[in-house]
């Protein structure tokens, strides 16, 4: 691309000369939601779901809570 680091170019236009119909953040929602649909298809004895879907026990920290992966899915 040559841009140089001195230059005033904006996010949109580097996309438009990439020719990249997505943003970032789109590009990582929609693999979320694969992953999400894939993990849902799973058997309910994997591993993997039960750490995703299951809670953890004890005390919650102050402050605001973290945001987690399943508040993409659901937002």
């Amino acid at each position: 691309m040559r841009i140089k680091w001195e230059q005033k170019i904006t996010n949109e236009e580097v996309r438009r000369r990439v020719r990249c119909r997505k943003n970032m953040v789109q590009q990582i929602m929609e693999r979320k939601l694969n992953l999400f649909e894939h993990m849902c298809r799973m058997k309910d004895n994997r591993l993997v779901k039960e750490v995703m879907f299951g809670m953890m026990e004890g005390e919650t920290r102050r402050g605001r809570p973290c945001r987690e992966w399943l508040d993409d899915i659901k937002e």
